[in-house]
Order: structure tokens, then sequence, then C-alpha cells
């Protein structure tokens, strides 16, 4: 390969790393292996968009939404799950979604369930530790 058949392959490679791409749109679904209080996923929720310094904008008995452009969230929380939802803060009129908000979707859906699941861990790391400690003094 020539020297400039490999600039024009590494200019097409970032120019198109760099571009928006759109796709369908569709909710993130997530269901939790334990049933949590609301206000617990809820508050998970809250820390999550906290940590990816997104504000919340809007909050009522069973969502929280926030906003950072190109797109807006809604999580909409039960007890046995929630759902994300991205959404364009100006819709296109093909329906499509920047394929960034989906990806932040997905990371945001990651990061509420190990929020959620943070105090069961932690409860039983807390329980090993007392078990070793007894064995231990014994």
């Amino acid at each position: 390969m020539s020297k400039k058949s490999g600039l024009v392959v590494l200019v097409s490679l970032f120019a198109g790393g760099c571009a928006a791409t759109f796709t369908s749109n569709r909710p993130k679904e997530v269901t939790l292996k334990d049933t949590y209080d609301p206000s617990a996923v809820r508050d998970a929720a809250a820390h999550v968009l906290f940590r990816a310094h997104l504000e919340v904008v809007a909050e009522n008995d069973r969502s929280l939404s926030a906003a950072e452009a190109p797109c807006g969230y809604t999580i909409e929380y039960r007890d046995r799950g929630f759902v994300v939802r991205a959404a364009p803060l100006a819709p296109r009129a093909d329906g499509l979604i920047d394929g960034r908000c989906l990806d932040t979707e997905d990371k945001l859906a990651k990061h509420i369930v190990k929020e959620v699941e943070r105090p069961a861990r932690l409860a039983v790391k807390e329980e090993k530790r007392r078990r070793r400690a007894e064995r231990t003094a014994a």
C-alpha cells in the first residue's frame, strides 16, 4: 500500500469515526434479580445521573428525567426493574436517534444495576469478613 492510499484510508476511518450514526430508538428495559424498594432504585438512578454529570430536570413518583445535548433520558423505575429511554432533544423527521445517545443509555442502565445491587454486595463482603474474623479469633 502506498503512502497516499494509506492516508486516504486513515482519513476515511477518522471521518467515519467522528460522524454521528443514527439508528432506530428502543428503550433499554432491565429486570433486576431481586425485588427492591422503588425508592432504592430511584436513589441509585439519581446517584448514577449525578456521577455521569447529568442534571435531573424533572422528577415524579416513578421516574427521573435528565438531559445533555443532544439527548434527553428518562428513567422509569419500579421494584423489579427499570426502563431507560433516550430521546433526541431536537427530534428528527425520520424518527432516528444518535447512536451516542443509545450508548449512554446502555451505560446508564449498567451502572444503575451495579448501584442498586451495591448494598447487598457490601453486606455479603461484611458477613464474610465477620466470619473470617470469628474463625481466626477462635
